[in-house]
């Protein structure tokens, strides 16, 4: 196995990797190809199903990927796949082809014949970090979406957290600014609707303003800051202190 250092990936999104097997051979192989390649992380293996089945019960900490040997005591790898497939990547191994229809009717990420190469492992690898970045990335764009009913118009508005310049308090209604230069005025206090929005990315800076960081342009330090579309704002003097902290924070000084 000593050419598989020649092979080693370019580090990315780290996958914490789990092994069950009943061979210790077998886990020693892909203990060995996840700890040699870059952007992996080996948290452990088990050759006992029973207990492989307790740890993978938890609903929390779970590894990212598990290669699962299909093939231990009977039915018990595929009862471990049914249990852990909608929660963790699952990596099917075996000595024997026949188990492929269910492995990929099991909606498997991958399915490695043993014995198991390093090039073979790595295309499964990179299936995994493939379907793992795809779910972030989903996890994201939803994480930065708002939902929010303008009184004026009464009609529901899809808000993406980018594209928010600032929003002004107005008694018991905010007024949201776009980049785009439109408006919404939902029926939301400004403490409200700030508690939806991204602590790194939105702050108060009057009482009555919250602006996008995102989209400042110019501050000095003093009562304005302007940000995009040529937009200058007041700044409050119990806010100065928090805002400078954040864009030195934002900027890595």
């Amino acid at each position: 196995m000593s050419n598989a250092n020649t092979q080693r990936q370019p580090e990315r999104t780290l996958l914490s990797c789990f092994v069950i097997d009943d061979e210790q051979a077998a886990i020693n192989k892909l203990e060995y190809f996840i700890k040699i390649t870059q952007g992996l992380d080996f948290i452990g293996a088990e050759k006992d199903p029973l207990k492989a089945h307790a740890m993978l019960s938890k609903e929390k900490g779970l590894p990212d990927v598990v290669f699962l040997d299909i093939e231990m005591k009977g039915p018990l790898g595929l009862k471990l796949a049914r249990l852990v497939m909608n929660k963790v990547l699952v990596v099917f191994t075996t000595g024997h082809s026949q188990f492929a229809v269910e492995a990929y009717r099991l909606n498997a990420i991958d399915y490695l014949m043993k014995p198991i190469t390093y090039p073979h492992f790595l295309e499964a690898v990179a299936k995994c970090r493939l379907k793992k970045e795809t779910a972030d990335h989903i996890a994201k764009d939803e994480a930065s979406l708002l939902f929010l009913k303008d009184s004026l118009s009464g009609q529901t508005t899809k808000v993406n957290h980018d594209d928010i310049l600032y929003i002004q308090s107005i008694g018991n209604y905010c007024k949201i600014y776009f980049t785009n230069k439109s408006q919404i005025m939902p029926h939301m206090a400004l403490k409200q609707i700030l508690s939806q929005l991204r602590s790194d990315r939105f702050i108060r800076i009057h009482k009555s303003y919250v602006i996008n960081m995102k989209h400042i342009q110019f501050y000095e330090g003093n009562g304005t800051i302007k940000i995009v579309n040529d937009i200058k704002l007041e700044v409050g003097r119990t806010f100065k202190k928090d805002l400078k902290e954040k864009i030195k924070e934002a900027h890595g000084k």
